[in-house]
């Protein structure tokens, strides 16, 4: 064979290595369908099952996340919540490791949302695959990275069965708590810098009729990744630099 053949043969190689290997992962971190990755939970308790006062309130979480990551409940709120931390204020809904003895957070599994915009009109257990919410109310942490292009502010068309909290980088935007009917929400938030923001959204489902979450980013070139597609995955790495290596020893030996 040809030194000229071999130098095709290695040429092709690498550039079969980078089409299978790094390119579908640019592309899925660049052009992926905007969605949320969502950790699901199913919940019982005192919190749970029409035991608290209905209707929609706007008041029920304070501004920014706690220190553990969760929503921490304003002390004004004139409906009782059991299932808080006595050190932090954090409501516990979405946390196994620190719930209270009167409430059960079960932790049953990981997922991707629909694309956006979605709507899930039946998050029932498990992980909103079920038909009622017999057996237990689901609750769920969705989370997502805003690529903003430039800096602006970022609209979403959000609603809600029952709690639901939005937070940019920590910081609330919209808040739909109690127990309650699907409730709207168009929302803004302020000027997002260019670059990469953190989504997350609280949902808990605790009235033994109905469960739903819907939402849209309705700001045109801004777009929204599972924070696992940002990054190439290690595997994917390994075989570019593979095929980076191959290249190089290939020029070497024909240099000389």
């Amino acid at each position: 064979m040809s030194n000229k053949i071999k130098l095709k043969f290695f040429v092709w190689v690498g550039f079969i290595i980078f089409l299978t290997a790094v390119a579908p992962s640019m592309n899925k971190a660049a052009y992926a369908d905007d969605a949320l990755s969502v950790k699901y939970y199913t919940a019982s308790g005192k919190d749970f099952g029409d035991v608290r006062n209905g209707g929609t309130y706007y008041d029920e979480v304070l501004t920014n996340l706690g220190p553990n990551g969760l929503p921490v409940l304003n002390p004004t709120y004139a409906n009782n919540i059991y299932d808080v931390s006595p050190t932090t204020g954090e409501i516990l809904w979405w946390s196994p490791s620190l719930s209270l003895p009167s409430t059960t957070i079960l932790f049953t599994g990981t997922g991707t949302s629909p694309s956006l915009p979605f709507d899930m009109g039946q998050l029932y257990p498990p992980n909103a695959t079920g038909v009622n919410d017999a057996t237990g109310m689901q609750t769920a942490v969705f989370s997502g990275i805003i690529n903003a292009p430039t800096a602006e502010q970022v609209t979403f068309t959000f609603g809600a069965d029952d709690d639901a909290f939005l937070y940019v980088d920590g910081t609330l935007v919209a808040g739909l708590g109690g127990i309650h009917g699907t409730s709207p929400g168009q929302t803004t938030t302020s000027i997002l810098s260019s670059g990469s923001h953190t989504l997350t959204i609280f949902y808990a489902d605790q009235c033994q009729t109905g469960a739903e979450l819907y939402l849209s980013l309705d700001t045109e070139g801004v777009t929204i990744t599972p924070p696992s597609t940002s990054v190439p995955e290690p595997a994917t790495m390994l075989l570019l630099g593979l095929g980076l290596m191959g290249l190089a020893g290939v020029r070497r030996k024909f240099k000389k």
